[in-house]
């Protein structure tokens, strides 16, 4: 499903944590990767040292065995990259979800922002303070609503556990009902309410658990209840988990939560690498 890792490169250290996720990937599962950068205009005083800088990394990357190459795009950072990406079959964007300039003008984390929502292949979003001795990829947490399409990311975790000989958490989180209708409702019917849910979300995660064993994944569940962004960040700090992988969309509900909201939620505050995968990618 994996096979090319695109990797966009300021030329800053913060930039280059998510190169080092890309590299653990590849030396494990022979994928190629791809570094880019992109130059606001042609030509400019500024393009010569940034493809030195290019070209530098993907020498450090043949050394470590990883079939790679440089890629300069000029233009616009954010459409060049979804251009590039678009035509040129790969299957997973690896970038920090901040970063400060190096070589270029322009900020990996800011061009991250832009991406999120527009992306239509997996990307892994990378916190630029990422310890180097926490790079290997061991506990995956996998947070799923019920309804089919929040199963998007699953197909994704299911072979990063196989590479990475990783255990997978899936987790279902209850959202509260909103106050207006707390206000309205008799109390008992909430409590009522809130009880189906955690068993639904139970049975549910049930079901797609026994899936996963059977394939000889590593696979435990958690039904929480709670905010479902507060409720992620909080268990994969916990935990200790090393990747959050996720959908991007869903639908709401008393026990169904808008994963595309939640998911740039998570994004933005984890202290833990986010892997988003968006609803189309298995239309």
């Amino acid at each position: 499903m994996f096979s090319k890792i695109l990797v966009p490169l300021d030329g800053s250290e913060a930039a280059e944590v998510a190169l080092l996720y890309a590299i653990e990937c590849a030396k494990i599962s022979g994928w190629q990767v791809e570094v880019a950068g992109v130059g606001v205009e042609i030509d400019n005083e500024l393009s010569r040292p940034y493809l030195a800088y290019l070209e530098k990394m993907t020498v450090s990357l043949r050394d470590k065995g990883i079939t790679t190459k440089a890629v300069l795009l000029q233009g616009s950072p954010a459409n060049e990259l979804l251009k590039y990406i678009e035509q040129n079959d790969v299957d997973l964007v690896a970038m920090t979800t901040y970063g400060s300039s190096g070589v270029k003008p322009w900020l990996v984390g800011s061009i991250a922002a832009q991406m999120m929502g527009t992306i239509t292949v997996p990307a892994l979003f990378v916190p630029p303070y990422q310890q180097k001795g926490k790079l290997t990829i061991k506990k995956i947490l996998a947070p799923l609503d019920r309804e089919d399409k929040g199963k998007t990311a699953l197909p994704y975790v299911e072979e990063l556990a196989r590479k990475m000989k990783a255990s997978v958490t899936l987790l279902y989180v209850v959202s509260p009902l909103a106050p207006m209708a707390l206000e309205v409702m008799d109390g008992n019917i909430v409590k009522t309410m809130e009880v189906e849910a955690l068993q639904q979300g139970k049975e549910y995660l049930g079901g797609v658990a026994r899936e996963l064993s059977d394939k000889g994944i590593d696979v435990r569940t958690e039904v929480l209840s709670g905010d479902p962004a507060s409720v992620i960040l909080h268990y994969a700090e916990k935990e200790d988990i090393d990747m959050i992988a996720m959908a991007t969309h869903g639908r709401k509900g008393f026990s169904r939560w808008l994963m595309g909201e939640v998911s740039r939620k998570v994004v933005t505050a984890s202290c833990k690498p986010v892997l988003m995968v968006r609803e189309m990618e298995l239309q």
